[in-house]
């Protein structure tokens, strides 16, 4: 990436070959075997990279919550949710379906209710 900075303007960025970002211990395998093979994924590069980003404003919206929290400011003027896809729904459920996230919940996963059936 080209350009990055820690502000949105005029930031670039080009999927450069041979940079790749891992974030997760999960995608280990299929970078690895990229770079035994020689195979340079952009597609695999463009996954990765989504990854980044939203592992970062994961960590830049807990990094938020704490200087609010300092302030003693329950309701900032923005406030960023991040939650984690507990399941990925099974074939024929329907999509319009509603789930409901648990506000209780503050491992950051969603719950929801069987809506199947």
């Amino acid at each position: 990436m080209k350009g990055f900075k820690s502000f949105a303007d005029n930031t670039v960025l080009e999927f450069e070959t041979g940079v790749t970002a891992v974030v997760d211990p999960a995608d280990y395998g299929r970078v690895l075997q990229g770079l035994e093979t020689g195979d340079d994924d952009l597609d695999l590069r463009r996954l990765l990279a989504g990854k980044v980003f939203a592992h970062t404003a994961s960590y830049d919206a807990a990094i938020a919550a704490w200087f609010a929290a300092r302030r003693d400011d329950i309701f900032p003027d923005r406030l960023t949710l991040p939650y984690e896809r507990a399941h990925v729904l099974r074939y024929g459920e329907n999509r319009r379906m509603s789930d409901s996230a648990d506000p209780t919940n503050v491992s950051g996963s969603i719950t929801h209710r069987d809506a199947h059936g």
